[in-house]
């Protein structure tokens, strides 16, 4: 995909915030413990000083809460301000909006328990924010993205951003948004409370690409601030073979979270501009498609030609409109030469 315009300024070192702005930091946990830990560490090693950490505990059912609670009192002090929330398990993005509840910050960041953040992230992505004051009130950053095989990525590269700057602006944030996950991880947001509460949190309804639909509502209402370094590392390593899959492993899950995500952007009629609103059109059609091609390869032809039917609905092409005839005509051929699916958007999550 090409990369969007986007404003850039010459590099310089961070220099030290005077700034007195509070960040709240809002981290969701499920049965992790020592990851926890070291994501608590990775925020009060930050060069940035004024901020609160609270871990909220999604209904953790292996003692990990315990074993947390205990590491907050221990490390929480008149400077350094820890919560800990426990709350029954209701997913990733029902954590986080606890999180928000009980945040007191100016601004507010999120790290999901898996993740660590680089001691000069937030010192960076004020420095952004100041240069862009009255502008933007959200910023990113790069991710370093791994996993246990050995792959070592820049997501900004990944999702090619073509960013040169360290520093810039993404005003066309909603326009890359509607079209795909552009690279922008929910460990990298900073952004202020007002801001994110105004577009009332995440929805509690979608727990993968939960990042994609925060921030493309946010980029409706703000421009996205960036830092074009990679300051948080995150672990990208599948559910191992035989392991009890997570439920957004599982396309199915993928598809319904994602059409439900479009779908709801579709009602939000006038906020959505009309340019945008083509966009995700045509990010829904193209859902479809890629899940009629899923059911033809799991031979589900009834669901395959409904899928292929709602495809030609909001995205008309001739590929589509002949994989539709074909459902009908010849499913069998439609399976054989229908591209393989594969896994579909991405998401931050907290377990």
């Amino acid at each position: 995909m090409n990369s969007s315009p986007a404003t850039t300024y010459p590099s310089e070192a961070p220099e030290p915030m005077r700034g007195r702005s509070l960040v709240s930091v809002v981290i969701p946990t499920f049965n992790r413990t020592q990851v926890t830990i070291a994501a608590v560490e990775s925020v009060l090693a930050q060069t940035y000083p004024h901020l609160e950490v609270i871990v909220v505990d999604d209904g953790s059912t292996d003692g990990s809460a315990d074993v947390i609670e205990q590491f907050v009192r221990q490390k929480t002090s008149e400077r350094q301000q820890i919560l800990f929330v426990r709350q029954p398990n209701q997913g990733a993005s029902v954590a986080r909006n606890t999180g928000i509840e009980n945040s007191r910050g100016e601004y507010i960041a999120f790290l999901d328990s898996d993740d660590l953040w680089t001691p000069e992230k937030l010192e960076w992505q004020f420095k952004a924010l100041d240069r862009f004051n009255g502008e933007s009130s959200v910023c990113v950053t790069d991710a370093r993205l791994v996993n246990a095989t050995g792959m070592d990525l820049s997501s900004f590269e990944s999702a090619e951003r073509g960013y040169k700057e360290d520093i810039g602006i993404e005003r066309n944030a909603s326009k890359l948004l509607a079209e795909s996950f552009c690279g922008y991880w929910i460990s990298t947001l900073l952004a202020r409370a007002n801001t994110i509460r105004e577009i009332g949190g995440f929805n509690r309804n979608i727990s993968f690409i939960e990042d994609r639909d925060l921030e493309f509502r946010l980029s409706l209402v703000t421009s996205i601030a960036y830092v074009n370094k990679p300051l948080i590392r995150t672990d990208r390593t599948p559910t191992p073979p035989g392991a009890t899959p997570r439920p957004w492993d599982k396309p199915e899950v993928q598809f319904r979270q994602q059409q439900l995500m479009l779908e709801n952007w579709l009602k939000m009629g006038d906020t959505l501009p009309r340019d945008v609103r083509a966009i995700v059109k045509r990010s829904l059609g193209a859902l479809h498609s890629h899940m009629a091609n899923w059911h033809l390869e799991n031979s589900r032809y009834s669901e395959a030609r409904q899928a292929a039917s709602n495809a030609v609905r909001y995205k008309v092409a001739p590929g589509t409109v002949a994989k539709l005839a074909l459902t009908w005509l010849a499913p069998a051929m439609a399976r054989n030469i229908a591209p393989k699916t594969r896994p579909v958007g991405t998401g931050g999550h907290a377990s």
